[in-house]
């Protein structure tokens, strides 16, 4: 389920998209994050958790937008791209950026991330659908 944020920030973005751009929707599933948490404790969950949300920030460009549905799940909006390849290599440059093990120093642990990428209109008209 969508958070009420994350709901308002696709339906604004969908109402400014044009007639020549696309805007895709990127469900990210980081995996590795409960496994950190079980392995080096809560404390160590929460920083690990924030450190992917950093990763997945960092990844993007300057006008997407990232938001949480849930302890290893994302939402990022891309708006304005010009074609479907836009959206895959935003997917693919995500999945590059968790290449390199995460963590503290003293307790690195390696994430993986599972990307589906919905567009607007082709996929749907709604925030729901597209999620």
């Amino acid at each position: 389920m969508l958070k009420r944020n994350s709901y308002a920030a696709i339906t604004a973005s969908i109402a400014a998209v044009s007639t020549k751009e696309r805007l895709a929707v990127m469900f990210v599933r980081v995996h590795g994050l409960r496994e950190a948490s079980l392995r080096h404790g809560y404390a160590y969950g929460e920083q690990a958790e924030t450190q992917a949300a950093a990763v997945i920030a960092d990844a993007l460009r300057p006008g997407d937008q990232l938001f949480r549905a849930s302890a290893d799940r994302f939402f990022v909006v891309l708006p304005h791209l010009g074609n479907a390849g836009h959206a895959q290599l935003a997917a693919a440059c995500l999945a590059g950026a968790f290449e390199h093990p995460l963590g503290n120093g003293q307790a690195s642990w390696r994430a993986h991330v599972i990307c589906g990428v919905a567009l607007y209109p082709e996929h749907g008209g709604e925030p729901d659908l597209l999620c």
